[in-house]
């Protein structure tokens, strides 16, 4: 079953207090009493609601921070470690073989730490012996505790199928995280006179003519990346003028 973080537990234990009221003195006490369980990341989650979000001012946190700075360097030891998880290399080369993009290869790869970690920390378990009961409450903590985003959710699912499916060959199925409800978006766009400062902004020609590439063609920024511009025919400040005035 999954542990309540130091920052809902702190709430349930002071919920009249809790944030505006609530003393130093009792969090430093929280602090001390789940010392044993208090990392750097979870502390950080605390520390940020009072001081960044609630804008409170807290003194404790900097001091129990120092007081404890040994402490936090050992845990992310300890914390690194739990993040490796069996045939980590295998599963890297597959993707590779399989001819994955560097980029996916490291979210894959970064997401299934994360996962091992979590599972160790709250389930007592790991990627390869965690049941499916075990993986429906890790996907209730992501949706609901951690409020990830659909995207990170698709990710962490495929992560976990694949590696089971594919590498330890222990099969499974998260059937009850399919058919997610697809997040709405309103796309950013910019008005024509806004486009036209943007533009008027830039002084170096080359990042110029590229932003007008994209704006003007619809390209993606890694086609526009990708183009060989510039390879068959060397581009001089004149071209590229020329280039810009028919574009406009």
């Amino acid at each position: 079953m999954y542990k309540l973080s130091p920052l809902k537990e702190l709430q349930s234990l002071h919920p009249k207090k809790f944030p505006k009221y609530i003393s130093n003195l009792e969090i430093e006490t929280f602090l001390n009493q789940n010392k044993a369980r208090i990392d750097s990341e979870n502390f950080k989650e605390l520390k940020d609601y009072f001081l960044k979000e609630q804008k409170l001012s807290r003194t404790i946190f900097a001091k129990w921070e120092t007081e404890n700075k040994d402490l936090f360097l050992y845990k992310e030891s300890i914390q690194k470690q739990k993040r490796e998880y069996p045939l980590q290399n295998e599963f890297e080369d597959l993707l590779k073989i399989r001819k994955y993009s560097p980029r996916t290869i490291k979210s894959y790869t970064n997401t299934l730490k994360i996962i091992n970690e979590n599972l160790r920390k709250n389930w007592d378990t790991d990627l390869l012996n965690a049941s499916l009961e075990d993986f429906k409450e890790y996907f209730k903590y992501l949706s609901i505790e951690k409020n990830t985003s659909n995207s990170g959710i698709r990710i962490a699912r495929f992560s976990i199928e694949y590696y089971r499916n594919e590498i330890a060959l222990k099969p499974i199925r998260l059937d009850f995280v399919y058919g997610i409800q697809k997040e709405e978006h309103t796309p950013t766009i910019f008005s024509l006179n806004e486009v036209h400062k943007l533009l008027q902004s830039i002084t170096n020609l080359k990042h110029k003519m590229m932003i007008s590439l994209l704006y003007s063609s619809g390209l993606r920024l890694i086609s526009n990346q990708k183009s060989n511009t510039g390879k068959d025919r060397p581009l001089t400040s004149r071209s590229i003028e020329n280039v810009l005035q028919r574009m406009q």
